[in-house]
Order: C-alpha cells, then sequence, then structure tokens
C-alpha cells in the first residue's frame, strides 16, 4: 500500500528556519555534543544520581531551541538502555508537582539537584 513512498526523515534547512522564532547562530549539534560529553562522563555514578545530572545539564545547555521536553524522555531512555533504571524514572517528574518551583528553578545548580533527588523521593512516598 505504501510502495514507493519516501518516509525518509526530515532534516529542515537552517536558512528555511524563520529568524523571528528560531535563533540561527544556536549550534543544537555543538550543544548536543557537550551533553553528550557529560553522559560519558557520568556513566559510573548511581542511576537517579546520573539522571539528576543529565536532565539539569540537558536544561543548563540548553540543547534544543524548541522541544525541552525531549531531555527527560532522552534520560530515561538512555538509562533504560543501558539497564540502569526500568521502571522509576516517572519519579523524575510526578513527583516534581510536591516541589515549590523556586527550589526547581534556583539559581544555584546543588539546589535543583537536590529538588531534582527530593521529587524523586516525594514520588516514591506518594
Amino acid at each position: 500500500m505504501l510502495a514507493g513512498v519516501d518516509a525518509g526523515p526530515k532534516k529542515v534547512a537552517q536558512s528555511d528556519r524563520p529568524s523571528l522564532v528560531y535563533d540561527l547562530d544556536w549550534d543544537e549539534d555543538a550543544r548536543l555534543a557537550g551533553w553528550q560529553d557529560v553522559l560519558a562522563r557520568d556513566r559510573p555514578l548511581p542511576a537517579i544520581l546520573r539522571a539528576a545530572i543529565l536532565i539539569e545539564a540537558w536544561s543548563d545547555i540548553e540543547v534544543l531551541q524548541h522541544s525541552t521536553w525531549l531531555g527527560p524522555l532522552l534520560v530515561a531512555a538512555l538509562l533504560r538502555q543501558d539497564g540502569l533504571a526500568a521502571h522509576h524514572l516517572a519519579c523524575l517528574h510526578l513527583g516534581a508537582k510536591n516541589i515549590p518551583r523556586e527550589r526547581r528553578r534556583a539559581r544555584n545548580r546543588s539546589d535543583r539537584l537536590l529538588a531534582s533527588l527530593d521529587a524523586i523521593h516525594e514520588r516514591w512516598l506518594a
């Protein structure tokens, strides 16, 4: 039925992105490489701490201009792929609703990481 249909990925050319919506100097490839460096460096850490650090790094590096929600999903997929965490990664988001926004968006990175860990803890207690 779909014979002959080209379903290959469609890449938006940089010049096709409207400058009103996109920062044309934004180098997503370089930012993704930076995030992957964090991923490689933190492999020996415990799964939950690693997940919190990777999500924080995704937010700090601002890998994508749009679709920032993709970071936590990617972290979950990576940790599942490594066999480190199969079932409890939803705690990263489900418990966050119990943590005040001021803590989740604190200026201090350590405070944000502790808020992420507290979100996991809150979810496990629910």
